[in-house]
């Protein structure tokens, strides 16, 4: 009797690793991340974190992680005094289970945790050079072209992965004055992408004071109200030239005053042009 091939469904694909690393960031230190178009994940090993993802503000502590979906704008202050160990890793990925990861926060399972630890294990105990990797910053290029090495860390990324999808998630803070406001505020930015609403405009339809608005979004953004709004014209700039949208209608749609400005802008704060962005994201999904 012949075998019957049974056709293997990938709900999970890992195609590129871009960061890899472990550190301790002390009490008061935040972080402010471009704007990129792959997908990291953070974990939380030890301290306390507070993390901003677009207008959702999320608490975090030990064995907490959160999924950052490509394009969305993210920060995070370490809150707790003796600082908080973070384990950070990025790749480019495709496959079903990301829907039920996306933009969520996660607090890991015992399951999940040891995945989380199996990377970082594996990361030390392939250091066949013997690296100083008591404090990684990013996993040494030697390594990334052992075959082997990449193959482990790659199935262990996705079994964290997995096992992700059956834990509990973390629900966003909702408990204050301030990130309530935070939250209103970033919405009304959101409504208006397709014009250029000022700060004074801003502070009269949510009743607050322009100063007061550049405090919120200082304390859980790290930048100035006027750079996060650019920081959503773009990325809503970025998904529309991926769905098919031209240069100049994107520039038009997102209330730029000419495609001149919007390149402009856009090579400031992504650091090529729209048209060099395409051809590499293009160059990429035909490879």
């Amino acid at each position: 009797m012949p075998f019957q091939p049974h056709r293997i469904d990938y709900s999970l694909k890992l195609q590129n690793i871009y960061t890899l690393f472990c550190r301790r960031y002390e009490n008061g230190f935040s972080a402010v991340k471009d704007l990129h178009d792959f997908w990291e994940c953070v974990c939380i090993r030890s301290g306390t974190v507070r993390v901003v993802v677009d207008n959702r503000i999320y608490a975090l502590g030990a064995s907490d992680l959160i999924v950052y979906d490509p394009l969305e704008i993210h920060t995070f202050t370490v809150t707790s005094a003796e600082g908080a160990d973070i384990f950070i890793f990025s790749f480019d990925a495709e496959g079903e289970i990301l829907n039920s990861l996306a933009g969520k926060a996660f607090h890991m399972s015992r399951r999940s945790a040891d995945a989380a630890e199996d990377i970082l294990n594996t990361i030390y105990s392939s250091n066949k050079a013997h690296l100083d990797l008591s404090n990684i910053v990013s996993v040494p290029a030697e390594m990334t072209r052992d075959k082997e090495f990449c193959g482990a860390i790659t199935a262990r990324i996705c079994l964290l992965l997995f096992s992700l999808a059956f834990d509990e998630t973390t629900a966003p803070l909702s408990n204050t004055a301030s990130a309530v406001m935070f939250g209103e505020l970033a919405a009304c930015m959101e409504k208006n992408l397709g014009r250029n609403i000022h700060i004074n405009e801003l502070a009269r339809v949510c009743g607050i004071s322009p100063t007061n608005i550049q405090k919120i979004f200082k304390k859980y953004t790290g930048m100035s109200a006027h750079k996060y709004y650019i920081a959503l014209k773009l990325n809503t700039a970025v998904r529309c030239l991926n769905n098919g949208m031209s240069v100049t209608d994107t520039a038009e749609r997102l209330g730029f005053s000419s495609q001149a400005h919007f390149t402009k802008v856009f090579i400031k704060e992504i650091g090529r042009s729209p048209t060099a962005y395409l051809k590499t994201a293009r160059g990429s999904e035909g490879a």
